[in-house]
């Protein structure tokens, strides 16, 4: 039987081990089980290699770094019983006692859960700067946001910063170094490698150099929100600090550090000539430290340490989250625990940084092989939409994924190229039919709207003739309608006209004759027709202009 061996972990009088050793008997089904998936997955493990799974196993909960022998297969088990609540049950408690463990690591009084009183520089690289700010995806973004809600709680414990966070210069150089890179890629003059979650995320969206721009605006007053800044500028080269000095070009050669990646082997340096070459066994005496997630930091940090006991250098999210939640008295069994203690976000996460290794890893061997000649540049390309198709951030990965992604991982490097490369060329022909298919069918419908669009010109030009034609016919109508009322008009007025002068000549005879008959009246008659006669004057006009209007009237 193996199990997860706690009987050399410290205790006290309380006890603290106990509850250690119970989870530690409970994970004894749980070994048995991860055995029995290792040797389904890889055949019969040898003795020698149950001890190495148990211990990596055991690595895992401790949030130590793990080596790839069996890290793939311990996330992808512990997923396969994500729903599995009895088996969850069991892992938390696991996972309770071995945060106790990093508790009571580099702690020089664990019976000490007081605030912390030694002023600690925290020293962040680029990668944690880039999880607060969602730049790696959701999952990284809340274990960052999870450190630093509990910063901010000890400083309130402390009741002043006693924790302050800052960054190097060469991160500065390096975070603008990568804004400048994001305006080149969104200006077409670089493209995002396969790996690069930030630089993709950054890019998103962005359809010219000042979107870029706004978004690094952004990035750093995050950091100044959260109290993070760019340490003041120091000498560390100086004479006197010659014999704190960790950079040789032997260190450089030993751990392979790149020159773009000197930073690494630079902050560590600077951290043991701040600290005087001096190393305790309380981090938080530790004065000052370098927060990162790169394994190869890490690993030097620890090796720079002459004692494991002693606080290292470095540290990651993990043990830094775990200790400040020890030391504010958290405790356990709580409904709501930092992400940290999430075995599965975990599992997630490991999972998809080997999966990004060996994208990565695959990546630079197809680009010596075309180095070299073995493939063409269209070849290249291919590999290279292959393996973008492969890459996932922990948050993608599921658990009907897998089977897939351990089959990756797994995979021979030199046969992928062949199957992959088959696999790549059916999917770029039925690509390419769905591409025509596609296109015929655009082709298709876009005729058809020409046609109908062609169809509806003629009629409605039709309409307009028809409608031009009709106001012509209207206005020549019109025209003879006006002619006609003109020549009638015409003849009325000649009728009228000629009419009026009869009438006038009338008139003017009659009225002669009326007043000579009664002239010759009045003269030949008596005084009694004389008196007579004046009224007749009086009432006979008036009634012989009433007869000539009403024959006027008849005659119109």
């Amino acid at each position: 039987m193996y199990i997860v061996d706690v009987t050399s972990f410290p205790t006290d009088e309380n006890g603290i081990t106990e509850n250690m050793k119970n989870a530690s008997n409970k994970s004894k089904e749980l070994i048995d089980s991860l055995v029995g998936y290792v040797e389904q997955k890889r055949g019969a493990l040898r003795e020698e290699q149950i001890r190495t799974l148990v211990r990596d196993f055991t690595s895992f909960l401790l949030d130590n770094s793990l080596s790839n022998g069996f890290s793939d297969l311990i996330s992808a088990f512990i997923l396969e019983n994500e729903h599995n609540e009895d088996f969850q049950a069991h892992l938390l408690q696991i996972k309770e006692g071995a945060v106790l463990f990093a508790g009571l690591n580099y702690n020089s009084n664990i019976s000490d859960t007081s605030a912390w009183k030694n002023e600690i520089i925290i020293y962040v690289e680029n990668e944690i700067l880039f999880h607060l700010a969602g730049y790696n995806g959701s999952v990284f973004k809340k274990l960052a946001e999870d450190l630093f809600s509990l910063i901010n709680e000890m400083n309130l414990k402390s009741k002043h910063n006693v924790i302050k966070v800052r960054y190097f210069e060469e991160v500065f150089d390096e975070i603008n170094d990568f804004f400048d890179k994001a305006i080149d890629i969104v200006d077409g003059k670089e493209y995002v490698s396969l790996e690069n979650y930030a630089m993709s995320e950054i890019v998103k969206d962005c359809k010219s150099s000042s979107d870029v721009i706004s978004k690094k605006t952004a990035f750093y007053s995050l950091l100044r929100n959260k109290s993070i800044l760019k340490e003041e500028k120091r000498n560390y080269y100086t004479a006197s600090n010659h014999e704190y000095n960790l950079e040789s070009p032997e260190t450089i050669a030993k751990y392979n550090i790149s020159d773009d990646k000197l930073r690494y082997i630079k902050h560590l340096n600077y951290v043991n000539i701040l600290r005087k070459g001096k190393y305790t066994c309380d981090l938080r005496k530790s004065n000052f430290i370098v927060l990162t997630e790169t394994g190869k930091m890490l690993k030097m940090a620890m090796e720079f340490a002459d004692n494991k006991a002693y606080a290292p250098l470095a540290i990651n999210m993990n043990v830094l989250t775990n200790r400040l939640w020890y030391d504010l008295n958290k405790g356990f069994g709580a409904s709501a625990f930092p992400s940290t203690f999430d075995v599965i976000l975990k599992s997630r996460i490991v999972l998809s940084k080997i999966l990004t290794q060996n994208v990565a890893d695959k990546f630079d061997e197809a680009k010596q092989k075309f180095y070299s000649k073995e493939i063409d540049e269209e070849q290249l390309a291919d590999n290279i939409l292959m393996l973008r198709e492969e890459v996932k951030r922990p948050e993608d990965i599921k658990v009907g994924d897998l089977e897939d992604v351990l089959s990756f991982i797994s995979e021979d490097k030199l046969a992928i190229y062949k199957s992959e490369k088959e696999t790549l060329q059916s999917r770029l022909r039925q690509s390419e039919k769905e591409k025509t298919l596609l296109v015929s069918t655009i082709r298709k419908g876009e005729s058809e709207r020409e046609e109908m669009r062609t169809q509806a010109e003629l009629k409605n030009k039709a309409l307009k003739e028809k409608n031009n034609e009709l106001n012509e016919q209207r206005k020549e109508d019109l025209k003879l309608q006006i002619s006609d009322i003109e020549q009638r008009k015409e003849k009325a007025d000649s009728k009228i006209s000629k009419k009026l002068k009869i009438s006038k000549y009338f008139i003017i005879c009659v009225v002669v004759l009326y007043y000579a008959s009664i002239l010759f009246i009045f003269l030949k008659s008596n005084e009694t027709m004389q008196i007579i006669i004046p009224m007749l004057l009086t009432i006979i006009p008036p009634a012989i202009s009433i007869v000539f209007v009403t024959t006027i009237r008849k005659t119109n």
